[in-house]
């Protein structure tokens, strides 16, 4: 920022203070090449003077400027105005912390996978973390609150192959993040089968009965909530993707503390 000389200050103040209103029915501006324009003086800021002449604003260094008028019929400015505030923001509301009690067995937990599962690259065995989409609610109470982690693993991975071998991919829940720790749960499970057209079938295992679905009520292309879908690979793997929602039912009740 350039600095104003001390003595240019001082006359800018004399000037400011002291000009007779009988000069001029307009603020007055001189330059030090002899230019004189007449209009409204706006203000001293950074070492600039601004100044507004023809309907046009000015900015001019103070070192140029040799004489500054002002009408005293309206005080001007002696910096530049200050941008209005914007109005407080209320507080945001606060969210509602879960209750403790019981889940009961047949609640359906609705969640979104977090990581890709493709069949090939995951086995039997191995985790995986999901969030939950909805809340679950018992008698009007949050127990387990929209984003609360839900934690699964792969119950079977069978990687496709060119040798009519179909690929197949499914999971289950086992666990759930409670407020002091994680808390076991058992759910039925959940995936798809790929067929020789090159496109999947749904399948649904309860964990309490062992049946397999007929895929009657599946998606006939992996189809899922929300556009996003398992699919099939072109090298005919089976691909859950993240953000995928998934249903899975409790297969026993869930005490949440």
């Amino acid at each position: 920022m350039k600095s104003i000389p001390f003595h240019i200050i001082i006359v800018l103040i004399l000037i400011i203070l002291i000009a007779p209103p009988s000069l001029a029915l307009a603020d007055t501006i001189t330059l030090s090449d002899g230019q004189t324009l007449k209009g409204t003086f706006q203000g001293i800021s950074e070492g600039r003077v601004r100044f507004e002449a023809f309907g046009n604003a000015m900015e001019f260094d103070a070192g140029d400027v040799q004489y500054l008028t002002l009408d005293k019929a309206a005080p001007a400015p002696t910096s530049a105005p200050r941008p209005a505030q914007a109005p407080a923001q209320p507080p945001a509301p606060a969210i509602a912390q879960a209750m403790g009690g019981t889940v009961p067995a047949g609640t359906v937990l609705l969640v979104k996978t977090n990581t890709e599962l493709i069949t090939g690259r995951v086995s039997k065995g191995d985790p995986f973390i999901t969030t939950l989409e909805t809340a679950v609610t018992v008698n009007g109470q949050v127990l387990l609150p929209k984003g609360t982690r839900v934690f699964g693993r792969v119950s079977d991975a069978v990687k496709g192959g060119r040798l009519a071998r179909i690929a197949r991919l499914v999971v289950e829940l086992n666990d759930i993040e409670g407020r002091s720790g994680r808390i076991p749960i058992r759910t039925d499970q959940q995936g798809f089968e790929g067929e020789r057209q090159g496109t999947l079938r749904k399948v649904a295992i309860g964990a309490a009965i062992g049946s397999i679905d007929d895929g009657s009520e599946g998606a006939e292309d992996g189809a899922a909530y929300g556009g996003v879908a398992a699919a099939m690979t072109p090298g005919n793997q089976i691909r859950i993707p993240p953000g995928m929602l998934l249903e899975f039912r409790l297969q026993n009740s869930v005490e949440v503390k």
